[in-house]
């Protein structure tokens, strides 16, 4: 039996709040309820190997580097466990 296509997942957007960012991803991109996922200070410290704090220009530009790669693999796997957000 085949498996059905996957659904598709796309960045809607990237939000920038005080002390973390929210990526935001859905089938498109007036998908009503998106899947949100929450990269902290702590997360991007820990994959650069950088001590804390970290500025927040930092964590955009981490975000913005692996918003197409790594961290939508973890939402896409997130979202398929049945979860609506993340957080890193």
């Amino acid at each position: 039996m085949e498996q059905p296509p996957p659904k598709p997942f796309v960045l809607i957007d990237i939000r920038t709040k005080t002390s973390f960012v929210e990526v935001l991803y859905g089938e498109n991109a007036d998908d009503p309820a998106p899947f949100i996922l929450v990269v902290s200070p702590q997360y991007v410290a820990r994959k650069t190997f950088r001590a804390l704090p970290i500025n927040i220009v930092y964590i955009q530009d981490y975000v913005m580097k692996h918003a197409d790669s790594v961290l939508k693999e973890i939402a896409i796997i997130r979202r398929d466990a049945g979860y609506t957000a993340h957080s890193l």
